[in-house]
């Protein structure tokens, strides 16, 4: 053969080398196995934030309603709408009328009163006086019957004398007889005597028992007197609440009553004014998910949208994750209170936010789109079974367990992704992730660098793209990472 031609063979052959190489290149640069071209993503290097999003409202931090204790009617208002209050400050009054008539018949019933009470205290001196009428009386009485024990001595002693003269014949029976009269005389009268001391005496303990009784009757009359200025403070109460008044400093942001209207207390006070205590300082009222709720705290950082507000953010902090459970739909919810700083008075109660909480940061971490979690190859059974038996032998990244045994991965519930081997093979690779955003999840652990491409989907014939992926090639297994 002429060294032309030899020349021309070799050179032919080594073209048809690197045109193969190069189709394989770009073959494996566009991630295309046996026809089907891959959809790639880059595992990147950056900041990663990871945020709880919930909706709510905003409200005051301290909103107070003013109600009425008493009935009747609106007579006059002293606020409305924006009104500026601080405390003690009228808001509104009560036809009066009614009242101040409860008030003068209060004031007669505590004169009646009084008067029950000096006329008790009367009674008590009148029963005072009594018992000593009745003490100088028993006194009287035992004189009487001394005087009568006396009178018995001495007609016994002259009636004893007049029988001895009557037994020697000196003096007649019609003198012994007028002297046993007169000592009976004298014994008759010591018994009546005895007998009016002892009508005396009880007769006194009477008017002690009077004295008792008129003494209680002072006593009740004093509490009926108690009684009545009780009821003249509560008359007076009453007088003073028909004047409704500012509890503390605050805007009035709502007013259900006007004048003429007819407001009734009764086991719960209406509402007439609500007053937001200070407008400079806000709360987003937020409902968070249970599925959420744990990984929210006190102290995080959030920020907000309003629709009066449109692209302006908002910001604020947690200040306190509340135990009441809100539910909604079956769906249980906790109130995280987001404080928020309101100086220019733009934020208005009642408006609708859309917060977002920053739960986690991360700084300078590799990062895999999540769209490369998502991909799932379609295997036959015999290649998920290689796959399987292979990823259950390979240990778990974390064994910390406490038991000292070595964990094995399960196909299942172990995150993975897959890429591409230089042959064109898919290639999985389990991972270990740590917190997420919207796009990307952080890498914590997994045998991946920086600008590795990853597999996160695959472009039919029309170049539309899906999730799926064709099974490897039969040629061969593919190898697996762990």
């Amino acid at each position: 053969m002429p060294r032309k031609w030899k020349w021309s063979t070799l050179t032919v052959g080594i073209l048809a080398l690197l045109g193969l190489a190069g189709w394989q290149s770009v073959e494996r640069l566009w991630g295309t196995q046996n026809g089907v071209k891959y959809r790639m993503a880059k595992v990147e290097r950056g900041d990663i934030t990871a945020y709880v999003s919930a909706t709510g409202t905003l409200n005051p931090v301290i909103m107070v309603q003013v109600g009425t204790q008493v009935s009747g009617i609106i007579e006059k208002l002293f606020v409305d709408f924006n009104s500026t209050v601080v405390p003690r400050q009228q808001l509104a009054q009560l036809d009066q009328a009614s009242f101040r008539a409860k008030i003068v018949q209060a004031e007669a019933n505590l004169d009646n009163a009084r008067a029950d009470v000096k006329n008790a205290l009367a009674n008590v001196h009148n029963v005072h006086a009594s018992i000593e009428n009745a003490r100088a009386e028993v006194a009287s009485r035992r004189a009487q019957l001394e005087r009568t024990r006396v009178a018995i001595v001495d007609t016994r002693r002259i009636l004893e004398r007049q029988r001895a003269l009557f037994e020697r014949s000196l003096l007649s029976r019609h003198e012994v007889e007028t002297a046993q009269t007169a000592y009976d005389v004298a014994v008759a009268q010591r018994n009546a005597a005895q007998a009016d001391l002892e009508a005396a005496e009880a007769k006194r303990r009477a008017t002690r028992a009077q004295l008792v009784a008129a003494e209680a009757q002072v006593e009740k009359a004093n509490a009926q007197v108690h009684q009545a200025q009780a009821g003249l403070e509560q008359a007076q109460v009453d007088l003073e609440r028909t004047i409704i008044r500012s509890p503390v400093t605050g805007t009035v942001i709502s007013r259900s009553v006007d004048v003429g209207q007819t407001v009734a207390a009764s086991l719960q006070a209406p509402t007439l004014f609500t007053i937001a205590q200070d407008l400079a300082k806000m709360q987003v009222d937020t409902n968070v998910s249970e599925a959420d709720i744990g990984h929210v705290a006190v102290g995080q950082a959030a920020t907000f949208t309003v629709d009066a507000y449109a692209g302006q953010v908002m910001r604020g902090t947690v200040r306190d994750i509340r135990s009441a459970p809100i539910v909604v739909q079956n769906v249980v919810n906790y109130n995280a209170v987001i404080a928020v700083e309101n100086p220019e008075l733009k934020l208005k109660p009642g408006m609708t936010a859309t917060v977002s909480i920053l739960v986690a940061q991360r700084d300078n971490v590799l990062k895999i789109p999540k769209a490369a979690l998502r991909f799932q190859p379609q295997l036959r059974p015999k290649e998920r079974e290689q796959f399987v038996t292979a990823f259950q032998k390979q240990p778990a990244a974390s064994t910390s367990d406490g038991t000292g045994a070595v964990p094995r991965r399960s196909w299942q519930n172990t995150p993975k992704v897959w890429t591409l081997t230089l042959e064109g093979a898919l290639w999985p690779i389990a991972v270990r992730l740590g917190i997420n955003d919207d796009q990307f999840s952080e890498l914590q652990d997994g045998h991946l660098q920086e600008g590795q491409e990853l597999v996160i989907g695959l472009n039919d014939k029309d170049g539309r793209g899906t999730g799926g992926a064709p099974p490897p090639s039969p040629s061969r297994p593919p190898p697996v990472r762990f």
